[in-house]
């Protein structure tokens, strides 16, 4: 199977939703995610149509057959283009040719993505690096930065692929997803489920519960990062209860709490001190004003008010 942005964005949002797209599962689309959707093809026709007001329409290429052909003809603007290398098929929405300021021969592509909201989300961000990657791969020159058309404003953004020492880290990371995700699909074996605050908006999110609540998995307490989950896990806790075992105080834990509590004592003879009641059926109160500690003599347990 072929990586595509859909599958791509769908990993970096979560492993397992990437991994059931993979397979050619489908779920049900929530009204949310179609809005956003409907929302992204809106603004990027008005964008696009915005942008070819400024270009003579010999200065724009059209959905050409070949990407190099069109590259090598000089177009200013590229619409619709094919990119297919390394198992990785991409339609470019826009590619825009800029010229080096000192050298008018030296030129070179890069994409143009867009996003109608007013600030990039982390996947934004990735996306954007992705198509860099696959764009410097197909042409086999490097792609020093990708535009970013967003926001009521039509605002542009650049995201740097290329710094002063090198490739950024966001193109590391980039490249560090669609190499785990070129994995997964050539493997069988599904990730780890983590539920994550995608998930609302996920088109598997009812299987996904359903799975995680039949498991008792650790990510049902969504107050957990992943990074703290993965470290219960390493420690061989995978489910809430194991948690909720693990998180019990010990017996001397719990005796020093109880110690270090302002205005409390603790008799010796009590030899559970969760068991406010001694041998001699006294249970000790908190200090009163003077100092002194109140004792209550042959107070019963079912005597006492709540």
């Amino acid at each position: 199977m072929q990586i595509t942005e859909s599958l791509f964005v769908a990993y970096c949002h979560c492993a397992y939703k990437g991994f059931l797209k993979s397979k050619g599962e489908v779920g049900e689309v929530v009204d949310y995610e179609a809005i956003q959707t409907e929302a992204d093809a809106r603004f990027r026709e008005a964008a696009i149509e915005r942008l070819l007001r400024s270009h003579a329409e010999s200065q724009v290429s059209r959905e050409p057959s070949s990407l190099r052909f069109a590259v090598k003809e000089g177009a200013r603007l590229i619409l619709g283009a094919r990119v297919e290398t390394q198992g990785v098929a991409l339609r470019c929405d826009l590619l825009e040719r800029l010229v080096d300021r000192d050298d008018d021969r030296q030129s070179v592509y890069v994409p143009v993505k867009f996003s109608h909201r007013n600030k990039l989300s982390r996947e934004d961000s990735l996306l954007a690096a992705f198509y860099g990657i696959i764009l410097a791969e197909a042409l086999g020159q490097p792609v020093p930065f990708v535009k970013v058309v967003h926001g009521l404003d039509f605002s542009v953004s650049k995201i740097k692929l290329v710094g002063p020492t090198g490739t950024t880290r966001l193109v590391k990371e980039a490249r560090q997803s669609l190499d785990r995700l070129r994995k997964q699909v050539e493997s069988n074996s599904p990730p780890l489920l983590i539920l994550n605050s995608h998930c609302p908006s996920c088109e598997f999110r009812d299987r996904c519960h359903a799975e995680a609540v039949n498991r008792d998995d650790l990510s049902l307490m969504r107050g957990m990062s992943e990074k703290e989950l993965l470290a219960q896990r390493k420690r061989g806790i995978n489910t809430v209860t194991q948690f909720a075992w693990g998180a019990m105080p010990k017996r001397g834990d719990f005796d020093s709490t109880i110690k270090s509590l302002p205005g409390t004592t603790c008799d010796k003879r009590v030899e559970d001190p969760r068991s406010a009641f001694n041998f001699a059926g006294k249970i000790h109160l908190p200090t009163t004003v003077t100092g002194e500690s109140s004792v209550s003599e042959n107070l019963a347990p079912d005597t006492l008010e709540n």
